[in-house]
């Protein structure tokens, strides 16, 4: 960016020279409308001029206490109090002035300032050139106008175009953010700063933003922002490569490797186009939408779905998400597939709806729909409503079961260790001696069961109210008899790896 700057000033400046030429040769002459007194010093090929002196060429007027004037060279150096009137809107003032007639270049050294119309530059050194309608400063330059103030090591000064060029150590500052660059344009009729190197924003209430590329409106915080887009508002810090914000809707949109992640909630949340609604506190995320529930043991939880909607409360952090359509999330010892999910922050509830699975370890749990309870990120317990099964590996083709309209399972180190099933409950299970060999396969069917785990396998099963008990010799049992109504394995659906959450049933 540098070596690009240096280049245009080159280029501005050889133009500048070629243009002298073409100039000299239909050359206006200096005016001298005033003087107190005046000294000719031929020697020198100057007049000394002292008192209330006034230069005019072509349509702009100097005043200044003094100067040397060049007649043979149509130019002059002016001391003292010096103003050069370019018009209503524009003015020049310093302590000294060298001025060209023929190359309309003033040169203004010490204390320099710029007026146009609501805009002042003050600077120590400023070369403004008249044919093309702009000022250079390289040393330093300070800009105010009613919005916004500007600091820059170096800037171009286009008084036409109505846009500044600033270049190395650029600050922009106001009432509500503070800009830091490398390089800058600033538009002074809209205020839009573009924005075209490294950029760093700073707004109140911590917020932060850096970006590359793009442009910031000054006066209602609109934007449009890309390349490697970092932002930090309270709790949410947002990474991607574009995000804009409208401020008449309060909706800012983010695009391409989004990464929102909740300092507070420890989500992260993924895709390729996002929006935040900042008045009304909800979000969403989709294309590729993916939520990460960090888990500091390195046990992490990853959720796909089509669309991810959050919503927020006053500090941007996440109290509720949902997923909708095709929902799947791995976690090492957990995996589950529906179509939605709802996970409510304050309490850590998890909602799965339509067509909900579960799978823990060897067991496979589904039902119309499962609320499960976590703590400390880990499973607490979990609820199936309405026609609730539960599938556990016994051995390879054969598998302890659960089913009834209520049923609860709890979890200690997310493994499940108790399960309490309530209405039209059913159960079978293969018995088991202590060197694994089986004794039997108990069938029951009861008001109520309550069922003892361990290591995955029934240890103890408890009938309450009406029940129907009886333990089958293997030989005795017919092989559909060992599938309760309604088994069914649903392995086709169970995410292997984080990645498997990508692929649709």
């Amino acid at each position: 960016m540098r070596k690009y700057f240096i280049f245009i000033v080159f280029a501005i400046v050889s133009y500048a020279v070629c243009a002298q030429n073409t100039v000299s040769d239909n050359m206006i002459k200096i005016e001298i409308l005033n003087a107190d007194r005046a000294i000719n010093k031929a020697s020198l090929g100057r007049t000394d001029m002292f008192g209330d002196v006034i230069f005019k060429h072509e349509d702009a007027i100097l005043y200044c206490d003094s100067a040397y004037f060049y007649d043979a060279k149509n130019s002059f150096d002016a001391f003292g109090n010096v103003h050069l009137h370019f018009s209503d809107t524009l003015n020049l003032y310093s302590e000294t002035i060298n001025y060209s007639g023929n190359t309309r270049i003033a040169k203004a050294t010490k204390n320099v300032v710029l007026q146009d119309n609501t805009r002042t530059l003050y600077t120590d050194t400023l070369d403004y050139y008249r044919d093309y309608d702009y000022g250079y400063y390289p040393n330093r330059g300070r800009i105010v106008d009613d919005e916004n103030t500007l600091l820059s090591i170096q800037g171009f000064y286009y008084t036409n175009l109505k846009e500044i060029h600033f270049q190395d150590s650029v600050v922009l500052f106001n009432e509500e953010n503070t800009l830091l660059s490398d390089t800058l344009v600033y538009y002074t009729d809209t205020k839009i700063a573009k924005i075209v190197g490294p950029t760093h924003i700073y707004g109140k209430n911590d917020r932060y933003m850096y970006c590359e590329l793009g442009w910031y409106n000054t006066v209602n915080d609109d934007s449009d922002v890309r390349k490697n887009v970092y932002a930090t508002d309270k709790s949410q810090i947002t990474r991607c490569q574009r995000a804009t914000y409208d401020s008449e809707t309060q909706i800012g949109r983010f695009y391409d490797q989004i990464e929102m992640i909740d300092t507070v909630q420890n989500v992260i949340i993924k895709g390729d186009y996002g929006e935040y609604h900042r008045s009304q506190f909800f979000g969403f995320v989709v294309d590729r939408a993916l939520a990460i529930f960090v888990d500091d043991r390195k046990d992490s939880l990853f959720l796909h779905a089509d669309t991810l909607f959050m919503r927020m409360d006053t500090t941007n952090s996440i109290t509720h998400l949902f997923a909708y359509h095709k929902s799947k999330f791995f976690k090492t010892d957990l995996q589950g597939a529906c179509d939605s999910i709802a996970y409510v922050m304050a309490d850590s509830t998890l909602r799965m709806y339509t067509n909900p699975v579960l799978w823990a370890e060897d067991s496979q749990l589904t039902s119309d729909s499962i609320y499960f309870f976590m703590s400390d990120k880990k499973i607490d317990s979990i609820l199936f409503y309405g026609n609730g099964f539960i599938i556990s590996r016994d051995t390879t083709d054969t598998y302890n079961q659960v089913k009834g309209r209520l049923i609860t399972a709890y979890f200690v180190d997310n493994e499940i260790r108790k399960i309490v099933v309530r209405g039209n409950a059913e159960s079978l299970y293969y018995i088991r001696d202590n060197d694994n060999e089986l004794i039997g396969i108990d069938k029951a069917v009861a008001a109520m069961l309550y069922i003892i785990v361990e290591n995955n396998d029934f240890k103890s099963v408890t009938y309450i109210n009406g029940a129907s008990a009886v333990t089958y010799p293997e030989e005795e049992i017919s092989k559909p008899d060992l599938r309760l109504k309604g088994f069914k394995l649903q392995t086709h659906r169970q995410p292997q790896c984080k990645e498997d959450i990508f692929i649709r049933d």
